[in-house]
C-alpha cells in the first residue's frame, strides 16, 4: 500500500474498524480517524486495511486507513 511499508498494513476483520459519526474508530486502540483525515484512502480491493506503527512511541497509531466505498 502506498502510505507505508507492507509490514505495517493488514486487512482488518469485521468489527475491527467501526464507521461512526465522528469517523472511523479503530476498535483495538479506540483511536478515531476522522473521515476527512488525509490518512483515509480509498481501498483498492473494497476491504478495510489498517496501517499502523508497529514499535516505538507511536506503536498502534494509524499511519493510514484504506476504506471501502461508503454505502448510501
Amino acid at each position: 500500500f502506498s502510505c507505508c511499508a507492507n509490514y505495517d498494513c493488514r486487512t482488518t476483520h469485521s468489527g475491527e474498524v467501526l464507521e461512526k459519526p465522528e469517523g472511523y474508530v479503530i476498535a483495538g486502540t479506540g483511536e478515531v480517524v476522522p473521515m476527512t483525515d488525509k490518512r483515509v484512502k480509498d481501498s483498492p480491493d473494497g476491504e478495510f486495511h489498517w496501517c499502523a506503527h508497529q514499535a516505538g512511541l507511536d506503536a498502534g497509531k494509524t499511519i493510514c486507513l484504506f476504506v471501502p466505498p461508503r454505502s448510501y
